[in-house]
């Protein structure tokens, strides 16, 4: 309530000052002023706004020629600058890694991926086929969980090989690893029990003490691990994929050999080179160094220098020759490339680099012809096993070859045997009664009768050259799963091979456009001289 002798108070007339004053109070009579000169315009003060930090999309900067160049041999990092990059990663959003519940010894897990033209095929719930299709590349990928090493390496086919490929590079990137105990889970498809199992033994017999798990058939999701190696060793062919097309302005068959080689390769970059949360590579875990090993783009042309041993290029004196470069040898940590006129596969210390304008060759590249598999050597069975006691009859296998069969009409010309059991059960109970073969004894008396007639003569002689014939078959069996010295590079890959298809012009015209404008506007030149020696 106001009592009648109290003024109220005017309202407040602002005046903006140039100091940034607050503004003036015009009160009536009560205050001392003049109420005449009170009277203006009412003005609200504005009022402070508080927004949002603006998220805006980051744009890359465009790195030098040189940047570039050193970025595509392994295209990793990711960069958002590169057309390869974003092509292998750009549609998929980052997975942060979650924590795991802790194991006491570290688990390898892995599962089959398969390469078509198509892109990636994964087994899922729809489509149970034990079988990819035809002109698919088939793929086993695995990630250690303890390193985080994922390896991955192309196979002639599902499960275990006659040759033993398969098995044996699983043993080898397992033993890689450095543990002393590990368990592997796979799903339980009857291919990968197959393989694991065979893998599992060699490990045990190598000292490793193994554990096997499993997942359900045909759900990714109960072998989580298996399907995120899966999926990274994917984005790395990918990438490296379309750049290698870039570079040699074709696009590559999924069946071509070299698509073998490109998938162990970018496992082999992904283990050097991505850095976890803990500041260290795959490598680094599992070798306690860093890798020192220096790369090239894959399927570059570039020198290498032969070992001491080979007596230089073809025998000639000379120590240089100059191959399709394939990656490195995880175990040696020497240089793979293809020579076709020098065996195929050769490895080598020494690499030395062209020039850019002859660093790739389409028709080298669409010439290379062998697979890992295909120079793999098979293991002697004998070796896995220990050894017995008792030395093997030589003559063993002479007794697998079928032997003279006697017939009844040859019991009938020239009598039954004494002591034979098989004739013993023909006189006793007829014929057919008894699987026991005739004994040693009764074939040498009726086969020195049979002999004595000429059609007997004939008869025998049939029968040793059917079993020379037998004998011989299997020792050309025996030669070829035999182990090959230093020829095995000679294998070529036995199914014709599919050719490159070049880039249309308008496809050439899209992809030049992008890089000529990163080419104008990069301020470093490329470097000067082009030729740089590696070793390793």
């Amino acid at each position: 309530m106001i009592h009648s002798d109290v003024e109220p108070i005017s309202p407040v007339y602002a005046s903006e000052l140039a100091g940034g004053e607050q503004a003036t109070r015009a009160s009536g009579a009560g205050d001392g002023g003049d109420s005449s000169g009170a009277e203006g315009e009412l003005v609200e003060a504005p009022e402070t706004e508080e927004v949002q930090q603006q998220a805006s999309m980051p744009s890359p900067t465009l790195p030098s020629h040189s940047e570039r160049m050193e970025h595509r041999i392994t295209h990793l990092p990711y960069r958002s600058w590169c057309e390869e990059c974003v092509e292998a990663f750009g549609r998929e959003r980052s997975h942060h890694a979650t924590l795991l519940e802790k194991r006491t010894f570290p688990l390898v897990s892995i599962d089959y991926m398969f390469l078509s033209p198509k892109g990636l095929i994964l087994k899922g719930r729809e489509s149970l086929w034990e079988d990819p299709p035809e002109d698919s590349t088939r793929v086993l990928a695995g990630i250690c969980s303890a390193t985080k090493v994922v390896f991955a390496f192309a196979v002639p086919q599902k499960g275990a090989d006659a040759e033993g490929y398969a098995v044996k590079n699983l043993v080898e990137n397992v033993l890689w690893l450095g543990h002393s105990r590990v368990a592997v889970r796979s799903d339980n498809e009857p291919a990968m029990i197959e393989l694991v199992s065979t893998a599992v033994n060699l490990l045990k017999l190598n000292g490793l003490d193994v554990t096997v798990e499993g997942s359900i058939e045909y759900d990714p999701q109960s072998n989580g691990a298996a399907e995120s190696a899966v999926r990274l060793i994917k984005g790395q062919v990918r990438a490296l994929q379309v750049g290698f097309e870039n570079d040699i302005k074709s696009h590559i068959p999924v069946g071509h050999p070299v698509i073998s080689w490109l998938v162990r390769h970018a496992a082999m970059v992904r283990t050097m080179r991505v850095v976890g949360a803990d500041g260290k590579t795959g490598w680094q875990r599992a070798r306690g160094a860093a890798c020192k090993l220096k790369l090239v783009h894959f399927g570059e042309v570039a020198r290498y220098k032969c070992r001491s041993q080979e007596n230089g290029i073809g025998h000639s004196g000379f120590s240089w020759g100059i191959g399709i470069w394939l990656g490195v040898d995880l175990r040696t940590g020497q240089h793979i490339l293809f020579h076709p006129a020098q065996g195929g596969i050769r490895h080598a210390r020494t690499l030395m680099r062209m020039p850019d304008v002859q660093k790739f060759d389409r028709d080298r590249v669409a010439a290379i012809s062998s697979t890992p598999w295909s120079i793999h050597t098979a293991a002697n069975p004998d070796g896995v096993f220990v050894e017995k006691a008792v030395k093997e009859d030589t003559t063993a296998d002479i007794a697998k070859v079928r032997k003279i069969y006697i017939r009844q009409a040859d019991l009938d010309a020239f009598g039954y045997t004494p002591g034979c059991k098989k004739c013993q059960s023909i006189l006793g109970r007829g014929k057919g009664e008894t699987s026991a073969p005739h004994s040693d004894a009764c074939r040498t008396r009726i086969t020195a009768e049979i002999s004595k007639t000429s059609e007997g003569e004939a008869r025998l002689a049939r029968i040793n050259e059917r079993a020379d014939r037998f004998i011989a078959e299997r020792i050309q069996e025996a030669d070829q799963h035999a182990p090959q010295g230093g020829t095995a590079g000679n294998a070529e890959h036995v199914v014709p091979l599919p050719e490159f298809l070049p880039f249309d012009p308008v496809e050439v015209a899209a992809r030049a456009s992008s890089s000529s404008a990163d080419i104008a506007t990069s301020s470093s030149p490329p470097p000067v001289d082009q030729l740089s020696l590696i070793h390793i």
